[in-house]
């Protein structure tokens, strides 16, 4: 049992929905549907599955057994299920039940807070609660009023406490129209289980989507067991290396210039080891920064007659990235400098250089765009006006690109304020997986201390860092995270 929960828990990290013609054009045979949490990502699937519905189901973004038993009473509604997080209705939510048109709401299971109902109430929805005194009690009344006595010839039944199961049979019982009945056994590793359950919470919110005839797997990591021709949407964020690169086999990373967002950038590690096709577009000089001064007096106090200006500057400091990333493995030619003086470029001009990079390169396959900033990048100071202008720029190219991939990668120092526009939720730090790695990301920190005038070589990232940087290679500082498409 232990064995078997581990497994799951570990491994099991999306499930796919192999949709026929639908998706047919698309720019890859593989589309996510992947929220910040469960809660969006039951909002998106149900903006994909319906244009509108009469009535809308509400399940506690915990509670799986009573949202997976409420599947056959969706399906004769022809209703999507949403999630709900304790205590309150979130305003996400209950626009999404605006935009549906719904009239009524129901309630499946009994875990609802009173503010749920009165705020549903008070926008004039009907409301009403499918609930029983446990799961199994709830799965014969969400049956009793989906199916009369004589409609049910068969039905499905699951372990009340084996998610995995539940939700494979799940698509069967939305596509059949069959009840699923919950069944009963000791609730061992009950938790262990329920500790996964933002993967199962995806797999039940978009089971709706199997309405075309597609089907549910629950993947361990390969993709052997299916046909590259086929058309995959995933489901949830949890998704294996091997997905990432079906998905998308190209990688377009825009950074606000050189130094510590690059080096600390194990993502961008990871991408060039899993064989994708790594671009990186910088997009300033980074000719402003302070480490000029510091740079030229060490050059006086050695004894060396010159003294750099903004542009020697910027110079070395591309030197030192472009050896960052031929370390890693990327081609030198891959490496696109846009040139602008530090704080001078604008969000437009990163929304039309990136545009420009995916109209010429043409590249097959998907493309997945990734920016690299500080957390900052949320808040108009000055000093940060660079990792904005990035984020803003991309952000712009996703609105009128939307079939593109962006994702948005920040690094924060422990015990920093996040601001208000930050969800701390989302974040999580990335270690090094192994010795090998490990000793890569070290290779990128060595380009950037080398000091070397005779050659052009002046350590101009290890001089910005400053006593920073021993932390950074140690990872005791620097965090990278991801924060949510958008």
């Amino acid at each position: 049992m232990n064995k078997r929960i581990h497994c799951m828990a570990l491994c099991i990290a999306v499930f796919l929905l192999l949709l026929i013609p639908k998706f047919a054009n698309a720019q890859s045979p593989v589309r996510t549907i992947i929220g910040a949490d469960r809660i969006e990502t039951a909002i998106l699937v149900s903006q994909e599955a319906y244009e509108c519905a009469d009535t809308v189901f509400l399940a506690p973004h915990t509670a799986f057994p009573d949202a997976l038993a409420g599947i056959s009473l969706a399906k004769k509604h022809e209703a999507p299920i949403l999630l709900n997080p304790d205590p309150a209705l979130p305003p996400e939510v209950l626009q999404e039940i605006g935009r549906r048109g719904a009239q009524k709401v129901l309630l499946l299971g009994g875990r609802f807070q009173p503010d749920v109902t009165e705020t549903l109430l008070a926008q004039g929805l009907s409301v009403q609660t499918v609930s029983g005194s446990d799961r199994y009690e709830t799965s014969r009344f969400v049956t009793s009023a989906a199916f009369s006595p004589e409609e049910i010839t068969k039905a499905i039944l699951v372990s009340g406490e084996d998610f995995a199961d539940a939700v494979s049979g799940s698509a069967l019982a939305y596509r059949e129209n069959l009840p699923i009945l919950l069944v009963n056994r000791a609730d061992r590793g009950l938790a262990e289980i329920r500790a996964t359950g933002a993967v199962f919470a995806d797999l039940v919110a978009a089971v709706s989507l199997v309405k075309d005839g597609s089907g549910i797997r629950l993947l361990r990591g390969g993709l052997s067991e299916l046909g590259t021709e086929q058309c995959i949407t995933i489901v949830g964020g949890r998704i294996q290396n091997d997905l990432r690169r079906l998905a998308y086999p190209n990688v377009l990373w825009v950074n606000p210039h050189q130094d510590d967002e690059t080096i600390n950038g194990l993502t961008l590690i990871r991408d060039v080891q899993a064989g994708k096709n790594v671009y990186f577009m910088q997009v300033t000089k980074g000719d402003a920064t302070s480490a000029l001064a510091r740079v030229n007096a060490k050059l006086k106090k050695n004894g060396y007659p010159i003294e750099l200006n903004r542009n020697e500057l910027s110079d070395a400091r591309d030197r030192e990235v472009l050896e960052a990333m031929t370390a890693i493995g990327m081609p030198a030619a891959h490496f696109i400098d846009l040139n602008y003086h530090q704080f001078e470029a604008t969000p437009a001009q990163v929304e039309k250089a990136t545009g420009r990079f995916v109209d010429e390169q043409a590249l097959e396959g998907g493309l997945e765009i990734k920016t690299l900033a500080a957390p900052e990048a949320w808040e108009y100071s000055a000093r940060r006006k660079d990792h904005r202008i990035v984020r803003e720029g991309v952000r712009r190219f996703h609105r009128a690109n939307p079939d593109v991939c962006c994702r948005y990668y920040l690094h924060h120092k422990e015990g920093m304020d996040y601001g208000k526009n930050l969800d701390c939720a989302v974040y999580h730090r990335l270690e090094p997986a192994d010795p090998g790695e490990y000793a890569m990301w070290q290779r990128m920190y060595d380009a950037y201390e080398v000091w070397d005038p005779d050659n052009g070589r002046f350590a101009v990232g290890a001089t910005s860092l400053g006593k920073n940087l021993q932390a950074y290679r140690e990872n005791r500082v620097l965090y990278m995270t991801e924060s949510p498409e958008s």
